[in-house]
């Protein structure tokens, strides 16, 4: 998770640079890394949760500024199903992002 963590935080220095494809590639590669967590500790699965989100949501806001509505939507419609699907924690993105 500390990798995934990095990522988000690589994705947020590009971001804010200007560099939208490379923030995409970072939160891109964050998000994947917390997709299975083979291993995990259900404490570290629900740990990852809220980053993950935060993950995908800079994700779609890095697509967006490369006007891939696509890529975009794609990114939002797993934040939506992963928290019908398990609540994984909208409510912690604000802090967390």
């Amino acid at each position: 998770m500390a990798i995934a963590k990095k990522k988000k935080d690589q994705g947020n220095a590009s971001f804010k640079d200007g560099n939208n494809e490379a923030a995409a590639q970072a939160y891109k590669d964050g998000a994947d890394l917390l997709k299975e967590m083979d291993g995990a500790t259900e404490e570290q699965l629900q740990a990852s949760g809220p980053l993950r989100v935060a993950l995908l949501a800079n994700l779609a806001q890095a697509y967006l500024k490369l006007k891939d509505n696509g890529k975009a939507a794609e990114a939002c419609q797993i934040v939506s199903e992963k928290e019908k699907k398990e609540g994984s924690g909208m409510d912690h993105w604000e802090r967390d992002n």
